[in-house]
């Protein structure tokens, strides 16, 4: 027979008041122990899984490193064989290797800066966009519980412009789901494409993601662009926008960015509404 029952058989067994009082004390201290067990398992339970839910995340982000590490080096490799290729098969390839050298010079001085200027005043630029769509009525139309945002082309360029004169020789088109825009000052080229998707993890967010960046003809690497990624948010925040809301489709086409909102509703894992 454990101590709690013995101790109730005790109470109910008590003929001085006194005795009956001084249990019940007791009890109560065993059941404020009890709770207190709880409680601490409760919180170690809870820190154990979120501990878990952080290991499991940065176990794939260093598996997304490795696997982006090991086609980074089959690049490098391709790469190097084509470069050795050509370089044996010219007629001078002193001269041409000293040509390479200053294209990565210059690749690194001029061309990598420029494209992250563009990458971080598109990211400055959507941070703002919530509050900017918030005062325009007519590109928010809200049905009961849904919400629908419908930004023409022109509008965000619009807006772009507004935000940085980066922007004035820089414009975007929305086609066939794809995002994509493209700018030229001077003598530098930009062209970028990619699309919108829907996420709830780490945070709900409308993320664009980029599947082509080609800068003065040459087309960036895959390594190159997630970086770019990793370092400039693109995406867009419903909640900024509205409360509570959360993202159920998203389209470009016809010159026109379409979001769907609606209030209090999660996504299945599969990324259907439900």
């Amino acid at each position: 027979m454990g101590e709690r029952d013995v101790l109730i058989q005790a109470i109910f067994s008590s003929d001085s008041l006194s005795d009956l009082l001084a249990m019940l004390d007791y009890l109560d201290e065993m059941l404020s122990h009890d709770k207190f067990t709880l409680e601490t398992y409760h919180k170690q339970r809870e820190d154990w899984l979120e501990e878990r839910e952080r290991l499991i995340a940065e176990e794939k982000r260093l598996e997304e490193i490795e696997r982006d590490l090991r086609l980074q080096r089959e690049r490098v490799i391709r790469l190097r064989a084509e470069v050795d290729g050509i370089i044996n098969a010219s007629g001078d390839s002193e001269r041409l290797r000293l040509l390479i050298a200053e294209w990565l010079a210059w690749w690194e001085n001029t061309g990598l800066p420029e494209v992250e200027r563009h990458f971080r005043a598109l990211a400055d630029a959507m941070e703002s966009l919530p509050g900017w769509l918030a005062e325009r009525k007519d590109l928010v139309k809200q049905s009961g519980f849904t919400y629908t945002v419908r930004l023409p082309e022109d509008d965000l360029n619009a807006f772009l412009r507004e935000q940085n004169p980066l922007f004035e020789s820089f414009a975007f088109r929305f086609e066939d789901g794809v995002v994509s825009a493209y700018g030229r000052r001077e003598d530098l080229e930009v062209e970028i494409a990619g699309s919108y998707t829907i996420e709830d993890e780490p945070e709900h967010v409308v993320r664009f993601h980029t599947e082509k960046i080609v800068f003065n003809g040459f087309a960036l690497p895959d390594t190159t662009i997630r970086e770019l990624e990793r370092r400039f948010d693109l995406g867009f925040y419903p909640q900024l926008l509205v409360p509570l809301v959360r993202a159920t489709a998203v389209d470009a086409d016809d010159g026109v960015l379409t979001v769907e909102l609606r209030i209090g509703l999660r996504r299945r894992q599969n990324g259907n509404a439900e």
